[in-house]
């Protein structure tokens, strides 16, 4: 991906108003990798092999996006080393919502503008003030007991994953901070096939399905179907190609 230094109203502006920048970075060598039949370990150990596939001498600066699922984070951090580890926005924003209904009516412009509050403070690196703020919170008497169970939950949160929250940081070296493109990824090649009315799938139908479209997404159809040839010659006639007794030309003058 472009290196693309951004400021906050860009930011508010996709996560807010979940409308995409104009300026966005593009993807470049993009690679789809995914399994409905596979571990998460395997998955994961696929993509290490093919970051240091593309980065044998480590030279260029990894970045490493995930969500808060804190097993995935577990493992993550044991096999894709030396990267720069960064919380998906999108998915932190979802808890900064979350909040802003303890407060504020569901759906209200007082919640969105609180919510924006939050996310400046947030592309500004002041994680920790938000945390102070949020438990300051947890003694106003007006609170429900549902509400204060809420606020907990988020900052549990936030504090869970403060390290890797440092935005303003990520902003100034031009990283990206959400997976969207991710999130898209998960749309097109598996939502978009195996969720249309009335489907039922097994695992090693879906899978197969799956990783046709994964190859097909990755522009190596022909490559594939060269090989599956290939694989298809060698199985049948162990890697002697067939050849008629009688030349085709032959035939055809009988024929004639």
């Amino acid at each position: 991906m472009e290196r693309k230094v951004r400021g906050a109203e860009e930011i508010i502006w996709e996560v807010v108003e979940q409308r995409e920048s104009p300026e966005s970075p593009k993807l470049k060598n993009k690679k789809y990798i995914g399994s409905l039949a596979k571990s998460k370990r395997e998955v994961v150990e696929e993509v290490k092999e093919e970051v240091e596939r593309r980065d044998k001498e480590e030279k260029s600066e990894r970045v490493c996006l995930l969500d808060g699922e804190r097993g995935l984070w577990t493992l993550v951090l044991s096999i894709l080393t030396g990267m720069v580890y960064i919380l998906d926005i999108f998915h932190v924003m979802e808890y900064v919502w979350k909040a802003s209904y303890v407060f504020y009516k569901e759906g209200s412009q007082e919640a969105r503008l609180w919510v924006k509050e939050q996310l400046i403070k947030l592309l500004k690196g002041e994680v920790e003030g938000l945390i102070e703020i949020l438990k300051q919170s947890l003694s106003e008497k007006r609170l429900t007991q549902r509400g204060r169970k809420t606020l907990k939950k988020v900052i549990g949160y936030f504090e869970r994953n403060k390290d890797y929250m440092r935005y303003d940081e990520y902003l100034k070296q031009g990283y990206p901070i959400g997976s969207g493109v991710v999130e898209g990824a998960c749309r097109h090649p598996v939502k978009d096939r195996f969720e249309r009315t009335g489907m039922r799938w097994t695992v090693k139908g879906a899978e197969a399905v799956l990783q046709l479209r994964i190859i097909h997404e990755n522009n190596a159809w022909e490559r594939f179907w060269k090989f599956r040839i290939n694989k298809e010659k060698m199985r049948r006639f162990g890697g002697r190609c067939w050849k008629p007794k009688t030349p085709v030309i032959e035939i055809e003058k009988k024929a004639a």
